[in-house]
């Protein structure tokens, strides 16, 4: 264990998610802690002494030094025991900034929504959450593409911080579906995110301290009258003392009066209030960051301008119009759509002080450091960053507001001001009514101890750390301009506020909601008034072999040219049969047929193709929409697309008609290998063809639907292959990857929203919707449907490309189609069963695995594109890997440095290994090369460049090892010769 016993406690409640995050991060570093249960309605005196402020679980006591709010205990595990287990957040500083603002958009945005949905009291309501809900699911679908890079969780290959901020909400999201029948991880509608939960809930980290459903329902009808009562009562006070607290000013001295000082609660006023503010929602919580009057707007002013300006960081500031937001920054930020964003290279960063440690890890050794090296000191100004934003700021943005003071001392009566501060939330003023010796406690010392402090005592601490500018991580614009502009007047207006804008401020109330579901130990209790569903029937038993496919049930009937490629023989084999039909059930219908088919991309990462459809607009901002085919067929190895453009292009063009109007294109453009003249040729002849019989352009197919495709010839560029580098190359610039977001459904070709997909993927979708997406789904195993072109090369009998079952043994492909490994099976060395792109497999491993993605995936290894490159023991496999890391440094674009410079080491190493030329050390080396690529590109080119070399390293590291020794040896002979 990385902690002795007694040294970590643990101060949590086992119903809360926000208590579950700190335990899956110790449990993943493996640090032995006590757990230190609180009981329900009940604070220990502990607790109020480890944290004075917010006075809620959970709080980390690591020699006895407290740690509060959950995401950052989580960060300071993580800092704390950095060598012990895993590293939770990632070590590029754009990656770890892209983490924690995933990690905020969840606690800010999707799980009010989802919380909201049990919440409702109406069913409009309800409709609306459920429409957020989903809202935020398909934003948070691209955010694993984006982090996981195509493995397992939003860290990788094991859990890190997104994981833990989401997965936390797990048990009570199961809750909200018994509760509400709302299954929100659905594995058709997010069955990306269905399967990472089960990864998650099923993790050694996870299912010992994940709540059980059963016992949060019982926790959840148990408490659900005493938490209504406790809710509206504690808005009561909550909104008086805001009130109060506001008027009266109570920051001058850096102290707050008890709450015991404030006048009686007017019950009637204020439960209306707190009926209204029940019913709103935290999402506009940062709309005020775009009034420019706040100075917030403006970086140069805000928490980026110092950070940047302490750094001495030059750097251009583009300025939004006021009440308009700019291309760049709805391209930048397409998730808040608000300022500020920080583009570096290109690539953007968002909230505000996400960006500030993301500048301080970037620019690490420029100017003074903003967050101090020791964890618990980090974590104290993390904690204080978040007091400031959500209750500090708040309260005094509000007094600026409706008292007339502007931030340049101007007189009171700028029409308007208290409704925009209307859109700050009540519950930040709650979290700042504390009592004064345990504030005056935590300026003064940093951590809570038994001995107060005086007021000025405190009251120095606190400006002696704000003079230390170079530490000063929590200067937060709101406090610090208008704490400058009260000083500079007298306090004695401010005292009769009161008779002026409680009214007022009552009013504004209204439109401010409480977050304390779950968050509160005395709040965690949801309200549930339906009965849990019956249990639903077994499933049918799954299928337990594959292979052997039917030509009844082949989709590609021509795959081998030995029929009319034509419209004429395309019409015989059932091409175009009824398509208007097809066409006339619309969009929605066709989306939802190919998501119930669980049809996957071909082209390599295999993302549910009907999710990705469905990310395109369904309503038109004005923007034309476009469909994309990537037939950019350049991996070594893979030749099955060049099949079916020059033996079924009738299939490719009806496919993209019935996917245009899945996603509501008005064109299709299909991008072709420069080398693949004759195919072209053919396409060109077919399109020639479909145009004339009607099938294509105006009115396709009789449908009213109108629809054009576009053949575009490629240069011969590998990396025109990436989706984004294609559409660079569409529209007539250098072919090279672009930054994401924005993502090409929002801004792909020319701008407007743009779906590219693969050409295997487009094919097959007519012949599912004429025979159902059930019959083929019946094929392969779940989550890995239908059926695959598989294209085989290298050391067999007979090389082939046919389409078969997925999920058939690898062993079974190579002896029914290709007539087994030259030699025999066990005459095998190798298999790289993807394409050149994915880590070869060993003989041991071939001899059972099947050929589909999470098979494939299991051992390390992927499916690719299907290429399956066969090599035997005449294999020199080290010059086969050696010879592939060439050619991944030779189609580099070279606009990542550590793909530009990483790829050509990896192969001079490589050139020098397969000839023994090198030191036993070298091979580490070589690994860690690998890990500094991968994933640190725009693009998965760095990725394919590196897993081919780690596969080697994996599985023949001692053929390795034997070359050195065998060239060591003799060269030491040839030395005691001479």
């Amino acid at each position: 264990m990385a902690a002795a016993a007694g040294e970590v406690r643990l101060i949590g409640a086992w119903p809360s998610p926000y208590v579950l995050r700190p335990r899956v991060a110790l449990n993943l570093k493996g640090v032995e802690y006590e757990f230190l249960q609180e009981k329900f309605g009940e604070k220990s005196e502990l607790l109020l002494r480890s944290n004075p402020v917010y006075k809620k679980v959970p709080v980390l006591l690591h020699h006895d030094k407290p740690v509060c709010e959950s995401m950052i205990i989580v960060e300071y595990v993580d800092a704390a025991w950095a060598k012990s287990g895993q590293a939770i957040l990632p070590a590029d500083p754009y990656e770890r900034a892209l983490h924690r603002f995933w990690a905020v958009y969840i606690d800010d945005k999707w799980f009010p929504s989802m919380f909201g949905i049990a919440k409702a009291e109406t069913e409009e309501a309800k409709a609306e959450s459920v429409e957020q809900a989903w809202a935020g699911l398909k934003l948070l679908v691209e955010a694993f593409e984006k982090l996981s890079k195509g493995k397992d969780f939003f860290g990788g290959d094991t859990i890190g911080y997104v994981d833990i901020a989401l997965g936390s909400h797990l048990g009570w999201a199961k809750v909200i579906e018994q509760m509400t029948g709302l299954k929100l991880l659905d594995e058709e509608k997010t069955p990306l995110l269905a399967v990472w939960a089960e990864r998650f809930c099923a993790h050694e980290a996870v299912k010992e301290v994940m709540p059980e459903t059963e016992k949060l329902m019982e926790l959840s009808s148990a408490h659900n009258y005493r938490s209504s009562e406790c809710q509206w009562r504690g808005s009561q006070l909550v909104l008086t003392a805001a009130i109060n607290a506001a008027i009266r000013s109570i920051y001058f001295d850096r102290c707050l009066v008890p709450v015991s000082h404030f006048p009686p609660l007017n019950t009637k006023s204020d439960f209306a209030v707190s009926q209204q503010s029940s019913k709103r929602r935290r999402g506009n919580s940062l709309e005020l960051r775009s009034e420019p009057h706040r100075g917030v707007g403006d970086p140069v002013r805000g928490e980026v301008g110092i950070a940047l300006g302490l750094k001495g960081v030059e750097y251009e500031l583009l300025q939004d119009e006021l009440g308009k937001k700019s291309e760049l920054l709805l391209r930048s930020n397409p998730v808040y759509k608000k300022i500020p964003v920080l583009l570096h290279r290109g690539r953007p960063a968002c909230e505000s002080m996400v960006i500030v440690q993301c500048i301080d890890a970037l620019w690490a050794f420029s100017g003074p450091a903003i967050l101090p090296a020791d964890h618990h000191e980090l974590a104290l100004q993390r904690f204080w960053v978040v007091y400031i934003d959500d209750s500090v700021s708040s309260i005094l943005v509000t007094i600026m507001a409706v008292s007339g003071y502007d931030r340049e001392g101007s007189d009171p009566g700028s029409q308007g001001r208290s409704d925009r501060a209307s859109a700050h939330r009540a519950d930040a003023f709650g979290g700042g009514l504390r009592e004064s010796e345990q504030r005056k406690r935590f300026l003064s010392e940093g951590t809570p101890s038994a001995t107060s402090t005086s007021r000025s005592a405190g009251s120095k601490r606190s400006r002696r750390q704000v003079g230390e500018t170079g530490k000063l991580f929590f200067s937060n614009v709101h406090s610090k301009i208008t704490l400058q502009s009260f000083k500079s007047r007298d306090k004695a207006p401010l005292k009769n506020l009161s008779s002026r804008y409680k009214a007022e401020l009552l009013h504004h109330f209204k439109s401010w909601r409480l977050n304390s579901a779950c968050r509160s130990l005395s709040t965690q209790a949801t309200t549930t008034g339906s009965t849990p569903q019956p249990p639903p029937p077994p499933p049918p038993p799954e299928k337990t072999h594959f292979g052997g496919l039917k030509d009844e049930d082949r989709i590609f009937t021509n795959l081998y040219g030995l029929h009319d490629p034509l419209l004429k023989g395309a019409m015989k084999r059932g091409d175009w049969y009824r398509t208007k039909d097809l066409v006339l059930k619309g969009s929605d219908w066709i989306v939802n047929e190919i998501k119930k088919s669980g049809l996957r991309g071909r082209g390599g990462a295999g993302f549910p193709s009907g999710l990705k459809w469905s990310f395109m607009p369904k309503v038109s901002d004005g923007r034309p929409s476009y469909l994309v085919v990537n037939a950019d067929e350049s991996e070594p190895g893979t030749c099955k697309d060049r099949e079916i453009m020059r033996h079924d292009p009738h299939k490719l063009l009806e496919g993209c008609l019935i996917a245009g109007v899945g996603m509501r294109a008005t064109a299709a453009y299909i991008y072709i290998r420069g080398e693949y003249v004759n195919e072209r040729l053919t396409l060109e002849k077919a399109r020639k063809e479909a145009y004339q019989a009607g099938l294509l352009g105006k009115n396709a197919c009789g449908s009213g639907y109108d629809f054009d495709v576009h053949i575009h010839f490629g240069a011969g560029a590998y990396i025109c292959g990436e989706e984004t580098a294609l559409l660079e190359s569409l529209e007539g610039k250098q072919g090279k990857p672009r930054l994401k977001p924005p993502f090409p459904a929002n801004a792909g070709l020319y701008g407007c929203p743009t779906t590219v997909t693969n050409v295997e993927t487009v094919a097959v979708s007519p012949t599912i919707l004429r025979r159902g997406p059930e019959w083929f789904a019946s094929f392969g195993r779940k989550n890995n449907s239908g059926t695959k072109l598989f294209c085989i090369s290298g050391h067999v009998n007979k090389p082939c490309t046919v389409e078969e079952e997925m999920s058939i043994p690898l062993k079974e492909l190579l002896e029914r189609h290709c007539g087994g490994v030259r030699g025999g099976w066990d005459n095998l060395l190798a298999v790289i069963p993807g394409g050149s792109s994915v880590p070869l497999l060993p003989k041991h491993i071939c001899d059972d695995v099947l050929m589909d993605y999470d098979a494939l995936k299991a051992v390390q290894s992927g499916l690719g594109t299907a290429a399956v490159i066969v090599m035997d023991k005449s294999t020199d496999v080290v010059d086969a890997i050696a010879r592939l890391s060439y050619f991944y440094k030779h189609e580099s674009c070279g606009q990542c440095t550590p793909c530009r410079e990483g790829t050509g080491w990896l192969w001079m190493i490589m050139e020098r290994l397969k000839v023994g030329n090198a030191m036993l050390e070298e091979i580490d080396m070589l690994q860690e090369v690998t890990k500094q690529i991968e994933g640190h590109t725009i693009c998965a080119l760095g990725d394919a460049a590196a897993w081919p070399v780690q596969g080697l390293i994996r599985h023949f590291r001692p053929e390795l090892e034997r070359r050195i020794r065998e060239r060591a040896q003799k060269e030491l002979l040839e030395a005691a010769a001479a």
